[in-house]
């Protein structure tokens, strides 16, 4: 029960089952309550307050190597990227062969902990055909604070894999200090998150390349269809009467000889199994905030070699001595 004014947090190991802000009384800070925060009796909470922990809405993938006519018609948003469906259809492999992003798309702005910048070991990609792509090919991360998008790009293409895509939530955080919830149900989930903060974002992500259908299998139905599209393409955002981005392999913006080469080459490939889910790795080192050390006194009159006497390390001035003699 909060009757007068409280700035500070409440949360971590004694988080209260419920916080009721009563009788005049004023809440500010950071707080983590397991049950309701009761604002009763002419009771306020500061304006702006965030219980909210971020989640994540959605995966794209992308590629440095498709063109702008592409990722507008397929991105008519942000232009940058492919958004995987969700429901059953999150399942359905992507079927271009040059894949090399992966974005995470979040509802807010999110940072590493303690508002350091995001990092690379918040994320991963964990497949059948490259067990860890952090170790091999490797992947750097950028953050677009504009669209809430964290982008991994890798160092090669993604071929032919199952895998699972992740967002650890030791690592991430919004700017309010709210962890990560970041729950997924494979094929159910829209958005993630059960409603409590914390949980890892562990997605499923099959790619293969050339299986226009999305089946599973690259057939000759598929090398059929995309030679029956040759010639379809999207010019200055305009697309012809039955272009159809599955058939374009390489994301040029145009249906051609070669996308249809490219699957009758890779006819008879079949989607991985699925690997072992991942486990996460170690949370970050824990991060503590900034605290004094001392205090000197110095003039702008004193001689380099006075200041450098009394302060041999950094020549600026007189520590005042701790304890007793700080009198």
């Amino acid at each position: 029960n909060i009757d007068g004014e409280l700035i500070e947090e409440i949360g971590g190991e004694a988080s209260p089952s419920t916080i009721n802000v009563n009788n005049g009384g004023v809440l500010r800070g950071f707080v983590s309550a397991t049950g309701p925060l009761n604002v009763l009796n002419g009771g306020t909470v500061s304006p702006g307050f965030d219980f909210d922990s971020p989640r994540l809405t959605g995966i794209k993938v992308s590629s440095t190597q498709w063109s702008d006519d592409f990722l507008n018609f397929v991105d008519p948003v942000n232009g940058t990227g492919y958004s995987i469906p969700t429901g059953p259809d999150q399942y359905n492999p992507m079927p271009w062969n040059n894949i090399n992003q992966v974005i995470f798309q979040f509802n807010e702005a999110v940072t590493g902990p303690g508002g350091a910048p995001l990092s690379a070991a918040g994320f991963g990609l964990f497949g059948s055909t490259e067990p860890d792509y952090s170790a091999d090919p490797g992947f750097t991360l950028s953050y677009d604070p504009t669209n809430f998008e964290a982008t991994l790009t890798f160092a090669d293409v993604i071929p032919e894999d199952s895998s699972f895509v992740t967002a650890w939530s030791d690592w991430i955080y919004d700017l309010s200090g709210n962890q990560l919830d970041g729950d997924w149900v494979d094929g159910v989930s829209s958005g993630s998150g059960n409603g409590t903060e914390g949980g890892d974002f562990i997605y499923t992500m099959n790619v293969l390349p050339g299986d226009w259908s999305r089946d599973g299998f690259v057939l000759s139905n598929d090398t059929s269809v995309i030679t029956s599209l040759q010639f379809e393409n999207v010019s200055g955002g305009t697309p012809t009467a039955n272009y159809d981005p599955l058939a374009d392999l390489d994301g040029n913006a145009s249906i051609l000889a070669n996308d249809a080469s490219f699957a009758a080459d890779h006819q008879f490939d079949v989607l991985p199994v699925p690997p072992a889910v991942p486990t996460p790795p170690p949370p970050p080192a824990l991060f503590s905030a900034p605290r004094l050390t001392g205090i000197k006194v110095g003039s702008s009159q004193w001689s380099d070699d006075f200041l450098n006497f009394v302060d041999p390390v950094n020549g600026t001035g007189y520590s005042i001595p701790t304890g007793p003699d700080q009198y």
